[in-house]
């Protein structure tokens, strides 16, 4: 059986009481946008006490599709991520080309059981260009990262409600 995802991550605890590092400057400003955000869940959004950083190796690494949380068997959610934000810190200039892969592929209104994108309504791909960011509804959207042949870097926060 094929492993879902070959990138390698860490994982950064979210710090406000020391010098922030470029990594902890990105991820506070992302919360900052984030609070200006109206959410449909109801309720706040808050900022999770850890933050994911990503590294694809450049010689096809990648994700399978998948979402950011499901539902169980008894219904309950599995984690409580209701919005990913995804930060890419790649150089300028890379990602410019379909050769490159890397893309973030975003299967749009998949069904619920649809693990595969069969059912999307609409297919759009998102080149990791640096500077760019992607938040999207971490309970719906299935998505995953194409093979990817340059290395890739991405910052990654799961905001809860």
């Amino acid at each position: 059986k094929q492993k879902a995802r070959s990138d390698k991550v860490g994982f950064l605890e979210i710090r406000r009481d020391a010098t922030p590092s470029p990594c902890m400057k990105l991820f506070h400003r992302m919360e900052a946008a984030v609070g200006t955000l109206s959410w449909s869940d109801g309720g706040p959004l808050l900022c999770p006490k850890f933050g994911m950083a990503a590294v694809y190796d450049g010689a096809g690494s990648f994700y399978a599709a998948h979402r950011d949380n499901e539902r169980a068997g008894e219904g309950k959610w599995v984690n409580y991520r209701s919005l990913t934000a995804v930060m890419y810190i790649n150089c300028e200039g890379d990602f410019q080309t379909a050769e490159d892969g890397g893309s973030l592929r975003c299967f749009v209104d998949a069904a619920a059981s649809d693990f595969t994108g069969a059912s999307a309504k609409e297919i759009q791909d998102v080149k990791p260009r640096g500077g760019r960011a992607v938040l999207f509804p971490s309970r719906s959207l299935l998505h995953e990262v194409l093979p990817s042949f340059r290395r890739r870097y991405a910052l990654t926060l799961w905001f809860v409600s």
